[in-house]
């Protein structure tokens, strides 16, 4: 249903059926890109929505590794379950899903994972979702490796005192700071804090542990607030409308604090009575 132009790869998308609720709207670009859940993201800005397919006309870096990480998940699950025909069709599809992504999202020019127009042209801009591929296990070390040193840890773009932006610091809509145009969401840190700990970069995740801990404690110690999202230049909530002070994802920093950066160690199997 969201393979518009059937090259495997996977579209945000809206179907044909009328939303009787006016805000939400149906079978446009903007329904596509609330589907997406980055609702006014700029790496969505010029993007045609194909009214045939019921699919935007490119190829998302985010949706394709999440739907990675998901195939994996369930084929650990299908396994410790016993569903060993489950198991083996869930991996062939994580698998051939994270090959996908490595042949045609993975810009090697630039050294990271780009959004991709069905014409071929790759999506300029740079949107945090460019890290999700390390959360499904697929990123070959060396490529890692320029991902997480050239782009997440690179001030330019998106680290610094407040991290992590939704869009890249130097994309022209980041001086915006309104919702996704720039903003610092929990869940964003919570993804990619776990996929550069699969990814094998301990320091790293807990540098990103104690810099979510201290964002986060920036309005709880003193109002007692757990916002939905932050400004990445100055970790204020307060500072826009659009972010709700008490929000239930906002506690995912905290909660990133409490994982810290070491990868989850395989559990040994209980001593016999």
């Amino acid at each position: 249903a969201r393979d518009g132009n059937g090259d495997g790869l996977l579209e945000w998308g809206s179907d044909d059926i009328p939303n009787p609720h006016p805000q939400w709207q149906s079978h446009t670009l903007q329904a596509a890109r609330y589907e997406s859940g980055l609702d006014n993201s700029p790496i969505y800005d010029d993007v045609t929505f194909n009214e045939t397919t019921n699919t935007m006309e490119m190829a998302d870096v985010g949706l394709n590794a999440l739907y990675a990480a998901d195939a994996w998940a369930l084929s650990e699950m299908a396994d410790a379950l016993g569903k060993t025909d489950i198991r083996d069709r869930l991996r062939a599809e994580w698998q051939a899903m994270g090959e996908r992504i490595n042949r045609d999202l993975w810009c090697e020019d630039r050294g990271i994972y780009l959004n991709r127009y069905w014409d071929g042209r790759w999506c300029e801009r740079i949107a945090a979702t460019s890290f999700y591929p390390l959360l499904a296990g697929i990123v070959p070390e060396d490529r890692a490796r320029r991902l997480v040193e050239g782009h997440l840890l690179n001030p330019a773009e998106f680290w610094g005192e407040w991290v992590i932006p939704a869009i890249s610091r130097d994309d022209p809509a980041y001086p915006n700071q309104a919702y996704w145009r720039g903003r610092i969401w929990g869940p964003m840190n919570f993804l990619i804090h776990e996929g550069l700990k699969r990814a094998g970069f301990d320091a790293v995740a807990q540098e990103l542990a104690d810099k979510s801990v201290r964002l986060f404690r920036k309005e709880w110690d003193g109002e007692g607030h757990i916002h939905e999202n932050q400004n990445a230049d100055t970790g204020d909530g307060d500072d826009a409308r659009y972010s709700e002070p008490i929000y239930h994802w906002g506690a995912l920093l905290a909660y990133i604090g409490i994982l810290g950066g070491e990868a989850p160690r395989e559990r040994e199997a209980p001593a016999e009575p």
